[in-house]
């Protein structure tokens, strides 16, 4: 994994998460799309596979490309579950809804029926997801 990890992000650095059992890990990449900078910070273990976008004030037409190839180079190839953090987010337009449509299939493709948790999500977020109906294949949770 940490190989493929090295060949997918330059300048991208694996470290072990905490409290996670053997074969768990983290990655942490970064890259420009434009003049937005997107992060990822993705964690997994043998159960989860969570990733957050960090600073990413808005997931749109500017960045959304980016978003998907990090989050799909970034997964596991198992997982049981995938967590999407949102809670910095303030803004998605149709083409983040298409990236993390796009997390959502190709998640389900290579895994099965795997549940997506976006978590956190700001109001007026969750309600483009009510608006869009999306709330009805990705689960919504708030934790704060």
């Amino acid at each position: 994994m940490r190989r493929a990890a090295d060949a997918l992000f330059r300048g991208a650095t694996l470290e072990p998460a905490d409290g996670t059992a053997a074969g768990a890990g983290q990655l942490v990449a970064s890259t420009s799309a434009g003049r937005r900078r997107v992060s990822v910070l993705a964690r997994w273990s043998s159960t989860l596979f969570s990733f957050g976008a960090i600073h990413i004030k808005e997931l749109a037409a500017g960045n959304s490309d980016s978003f998907r190839e990090e989050v799909r180079a970034a997964m596991p190839s198992r997982v049981k579950a995938v967590e999407i953090d949102l809670s910095d987010t303030d803004f998605v337009d149709s083409c983040g809804l298409g990236a993390l449509i796009s997390v959502y299939k190709f998640v389900n493709n290579r895994s099965g029926s795997v549940p997506v948790r976006l978590v956190n999500p700001a109001p007026s977020i969750q309600q483009i997801f009510e608006l869009t109906r999306l709330h009805k294949i990705f689960e919504i949770v708030k934790t704060e």
